[in-house]
């Protein structure tokens, strides 16, 4: 900031110093000095004018023709000059543009240095034809001394006041160039602070975005928890299914061997009630049932042995599921702080977002003092330069009428300075009202810039707003893991 305000500094003076041929500053002339300049020179004047006022009305009638014929010439060629020029440069000032009103003032000097070069060269020529004829007239010579002196001094006062106005216009063009260079410190500052709006607005869609892919991937991550436990959960019950219809089975199994032994019991109770006659077939049925009944319950201890194995080995698949299931709870634990961690990070991510939003709200604050500051320095150049204007019109108004007091001695001389001098009138009467526009302007501009500052500060609650939405549903999702304090944002 500080490099490029230092470079664009350097070029203004490089081109102001282009337009009035000095790089350095000029010395400002103050109402004090121009009037007590003028003072000087008039009661210099009078001085003069008491001690040969008996001379001067000799002289008058002898050489007013060749005087008055050289004054006349050379005043109305440099007023001629002057009001060509400042009609030219009033036509061109109503441009509005910088550009112009630079080249307007650059070919204003070059052509004013020009009339002022003919008209000294002119007056040149006069006072060498004068006193070429002050030396043959020796006589003549002794009594126009007073009355030449009375004309260097009006010429010298007519000096005295092109110079004021020449030093007027100069400060009328720094104050403008100073007013150009403020605007454009405050469009400078305007892009600077769409700048940082652009860049934040950036950072904050980025943050937005990258929170809104950790809460997806957490999503994601805690669905698939879920989904595993359910199917754990699900194996689980299957196992308990199994052991339960095992368990069926095995009590279906034994009451198959109670019912076989009651009906063995049944059998002999009927065998015993049955004749001698037919114990040799009761011999062989028995053996054969007795055939049977080791058959069947060789059978029943296979079926036994084979339902223990199976036991056996469901037990040990339980087992293993359990080393599964503790397996799977030492993952959830690390899966947990590893959340844990993400939450800790988001956290120092958002306390870094608060931080840049502090940041920006100073920056915002600083760069409204600067704009204050420099409307406080704007209308404080402007109020002097109203005062300025004032003075010089009234100081002008009052040369008027001392002009009007010397009408007698000459009119056409004082008639010209008057309608030059109600030129320069209506030239810093323009100059004022450019600088009422150009305040006019200001003012809109820092309107618009309130109202931007206004929209900041909406968009910083909306962010705001949607910080503490994007909270909420960050604590509902994460209810299910860990509940957030309410301190956490």
């Amino acid at each position: 900031m500080t490099s490029f305000f230092d470079t664009g500094e350097e070029s203004s003076k490089s081109l102001i110093g282009e337009l009035f041929g000095d790089n350095k500053k000029r010395s400002r002339t103050t109402f004090d000095d121009l009037l007590s300049n003028i003072t000087s020179n008039n009661d210099h004047e009078k001085i003069l004018t008491k001690g040969g006022i008996t001379n001067q009305k000799q002289a008058f009638q002898n050489n007013d023709s060749n005087l008055s014929v050289s004054s006349q010439t050379r005043k109305n060629l440099t007023n001629k000059d002057i009001l060509t020029e400042s009609e030219k440069s009033t036509s061109k000032d109503s441009s509005g543009t910088l550009n112009d009103l630079f080249q307007t003032s650059k070919t204003k000097s070059d052509r004013v240095t020009k009339s002022v070069n003919f008209a000294n060269n002119f007056f040149d020529n006069n006072s060498s034809n004068i006193s070429n004829k002050n030396v043959t007239n020796k006589s003549i010579l002794n009594n126009n001394k007073s009355t030449l002196n009375v004309q260097d001094i009006n010429d010298e006062h007519v000096q005295m006041l092109e110079q004021t106005i020449s030093l007027l216009k100069k400060e009328i063009s720094s104050l403008k160039y100073d007013a150009s260079s403020t605007q454009d410190e405050v469009e400078e500052w305007k892009t600077m602070y769409e700048k940082l709006q652009k860049k934040y607005t950036k950072d904050i869609n980025d943050l937005k975005e990258s929170h809104q892919k950790q809460l997806i991937e957490i999503d994601i991550e805690r669905k698939k928890e879920l989904k595993h436990q359910i199917e754990v959960i699900e194996k689980e019950a299957q196992i308990k299914a199994l052991k339960e219809a095992d368990n069926e089975n095995f009590i279906e199994l034994k009451n198959q061997l109670e019912k076989a032994f009651s009906t063995i019991d049944t059998l002999k109770n009927e065998l015993n009630f049955v004749t001698d006659s037919f114990k040799e077939y009761q011999e062989q049925t028995r053996n054969i049932f007795k055939e049977q009944l080791e058959l069947q319950q060789e059978q029943y201890e296979e079926e036994a042995k084979n339902r223990i194995t199976e036991k056996q080995d469901i037990e040990h698949l339980h087992q293993n599921l359990k080393f599964i299931y503790e397996e799977q709870k030492n993952l959830l634990k690390i899966e947990r702080s590893r959340l844990e961690e993400d939450r800790r990070k988001l956290k120092i991510d958002i306390e870094h977002f608060q931080k840049s939003k502090l940041e920006i709200l100073d920056k915002i604050e600083y760069q409204k003092i600067e704009l204050e500051r420099l409307k406080t320095n704007f209308l404080t150049k402007q109020h002097d330069l109203l005062v300025r204007v004032m003075n010089e019109r009234s100081y002008i108004e009052e040369e008027n009428q001392k002009f009007q007091m010397q009408k007698s001695m000459d009119i056409s001389r004082i008639r010209s300075e008057a309608e030059t001098l109600e030129k320069y009138a209506r030239e810093i009467e323009n100059a004022r009202m450019f600088l009422e526009d150009a305040r006019i302007k200001y003012e809109q501009k820092n309107q618009k810039l309130n109202e931007i500052e206004k929209i900041l500060l909406t968009e910083c609650v909306k962010l705001e707003k949607i910080k503490i939405k994007m909270n909420g549903s960050y604590e509902d999702e994460f209810s299910t893991i860990e509940h957030l304090d309410d301190d956490f944002f």
